[in-house]
This record gives structure tokens, C-alpha cells and sequence, in this order.
């Protein structure tokens, strides 16, 4: 169930490309549910706001469509760690021979941002 006021979380991956090198970076967003349509069945319309944006999408209540844990709707997350966990990849998918070596290390950047962030969130 979605409520009006509810915080939601994005989280996404910036590539920084400096005379250092590749640098990855977090982008983190939280967006606040500012708005709820009638609902039409298990169809509700939802608008969230950042504080400079507007999103809006179609709400279904029901366990039909398949979520990662905590979603509330691509990529929106109920939690802040939720959302940062999602990003995890077990398996890096550069580490065959036919991709260059530059995009795996870049992939082992990524992860280990990821994980350092999660362990400051779980630190709070």
C-alpha cells in the first residue's frame, strides 16, 4: 500500500570520466508521494516530487507483477539501502575475453562503491 507523504528512493550509478581516471559516483534521490489518484480496481494513479520534478505512474496493488524486495515501482524503493542494494551485480559481466580489460576494472569500481555505500547506510 502506497500512502500519501511516503518517501521513495532512487539510486543510480554516474560515470566521471577525469584526467585521474574512471571515477564512479552515486546519484541519490528521494522523492515524496505528493499526490494519490482514485483508484480504479487495483489501479491507483501516484505523483511523487524531488522538489524540481514531477513523476507520475499507475500504481497496481497485487503480488502479480514481480518486484525486487522493498520496490514500490521501477526503481523507487521504500528504503534508502533498498534502493542502493538493487544495484548489486554478483557476476561480472565484462570478464570474458571479448570486452576490454578497462570495462571490467571499471565494473570492480562500480561494485565497490556500491558496497562501501552500503556499509555507511548500515552503519546509521
Amino acid at each position: 500500500m502506497i500512502k500519501l507523504g511516503q518517501v521513495l528512493y532512487t539510486c543510480d550509478l554516474e560515470e566521471l570520466h577525469t584526467l585521474a581516471g574512471y571515477r564512479p559516483r552515486l546519484k541519490r534521490e528521494a522523492w515524496v508521494v505528493c499526490k494519490l489518484g482514485k483508484s480504479k480496481g487495483l489501479v491507483s494513479k501516484v505523483t511523487l516530487s524531488n522538489g524540481s520534478k514531477f513523476f507520475k505512474f499507475d500504481y497496481y496493488e497485487g503480488s502479480r507483477i514481480r518486484r525486487k524486495p522493498n520496490e514500490v515501482h521501477n526503481g523507487f524503493f521504500k528504503t534508502e539501502i533498498a534502493a542502493v542494494r538493487a544495484l548489486v551485480e554478483k557476476k561480472n559481466p565484462y570478464a570474458s575475453h571479448d570486452y576490454e580489460p578497462e570495462w571490467a576494472d571499471e565494473w570492480v569500481k562500480d561494485q565497490a562503491v556500491i558496497k562501501r555505500a552500503i556499509a555507511k547506510l548500515r552503519g546509521k
